[in-house]
C-alpha cells in the first residue's frame, strides 16, 4: 500500500476506470480517521464551467505514470454522490456513498465520521515540485539509471554554481549537499522498491 502523501503527488492527474476510461481529475484525498489510510479520492468531472466533485474507494487503486486507475467503472462512479467544486463531503453523505460502492460503513465508536479529507501539501515552489514530481516517477519506473541521471543533472548545476561563485568555500558546500541528495533519492528508490504494491 501506498500513503497518502504519495497519493497526492499525483493531484490533477487523470483518474481511469479498470477499462482505461477517462473519469476525470484526482482533487483530493480523503483517509479513514481510524486508520490514517487512503480510502476515497474527489474527483472532478463535467464540463468546463460546469465542474462537479465525485468520490471513487482507493482500494485497488494503481498508480500509473500520470494516472491513478481505480476499481470501479466511469458509469459507477459518476452515478456516485456529487458536490460542489468548493464543496465539503457531509458526514451525513458519508454512509450513502458507502452503500453506493457495496462498502460497510463504519463510524468511529462515539459517532465520528470516517472520512476525512487529506489536504495537500503547502506549496512549495515551482522548482521543488517539479523535482517532487520527477522523484515520483522515477519511483514508478523502479529504475536506478533514471534516480542516476537525476543525481548527474544535480552535481552538474551545481558545479556550475562553484564555478561562477569561485570559491573553496562553495567547493566545500557543493561536496556534502551532492552527498545528501545522493542518499535522500537514493532511499527513495530503495523504499519504492520494498513498498511497490496496488493499494489494497
Amino acid at each position: 500500500m501506498f500513503e497518502a502523501e504519495n497519493i497526492r503527488d499525483w493531484r490533477e492527474h487523470d483518474v481511469i476506470d479498470p477499462d482505461g476510461k477517462k473519469i476525470g481529475q484526482l482533487e483530493a484525498v480523503y483517509v479513514d480517521t481510524t486508520s490514517d489510510e487512503p480510502a476515497f479520492g474527489s474527483v472532478r468531472i463535467g464540463m468546463v464551467g460546469r465542474h462537479r466533485l465525485t468520490f471513487v474507494p482507493l482500494d485497488r487503486a494503481v498508480v500509473l505514470p500520470g494516472q491513478l486507475r481505480v476499481a470501479y467503472s466511469k458509469s459507477q462512479v459518476k452515478d456516485a454522490l456529487t458536490i460542489d467544486t468548493d464543496g465539503e463531503l457531509a458526514a451525513g453523505d458519508e454512509p450513502g456513498l458507502f452503500k453506493h460502492y457495496g462498502l460497510e460503513y463504519q463510524p468511529g465508536e462515539n459517532g465520528e465520521r470516517q472520512l476525512a479529507r487529506r489536504l495537500a501539501v503547502a506549496a512549495a515552489g515551482p522548482t521543488l515540485t517539479a523535482l517532487t514530481r520527477f522523484i515520483a516517477f522515477c519511483r514508478l519506473q523502479g529504475d536506478p539509471m533514471v534516480l542516476f541521471l537525476l543525481l548527474v543533472i544535480v552535481a552538474i548545476a551545481l558545479g556550475i554554481l562553484g564555478a561562477v561563485i569561485k570559491g573553496l568555500v562553495a567547493l566545500l558546500f557543493i561536496g556534502p549537499v551532492v552527498f545528501v541528495i545522493a542518499f535522500v533519492v537514493l532511499g527513495f528508490w530503495l523504499r519504492s522498491r520494498r513498498r511497490r504494491t496496488p493499494v489494497r
